[in-house]
């Protein structure tokens, strides 16, 4: 499987401890990611990291979002 060079990832709280096991893998297969959030398991909205991360791709600054 040909994975991209760069991935932004994001996740609300019920998803951020997978999310922190996805960079830890991707991290070892020498993939670049930028996290958009959350930062913790304290309770949020989803949509706000979707878009955040939206607008990473939209920018043009990375090529997948997970």
């Amino acid at each position: 499987m040909n994975l991209p060079s760069k991935i932004v990832i994001g996740s609300d709280h019920a998803g951020f401890e997978y999310k922190e096991a996805i960079k830890q893998y991707l991290a070892k297969n020498n993939i670049e990611t930028i996290d958009v959030g959350t930062h913790s398991t304290e309770s949020c909205d989803y949509p706000d990291y979707a878009h955040a991360a939206a607008r990473e791709i939209e920018n043009g600054r990375w090529n997948l979002v997970f």
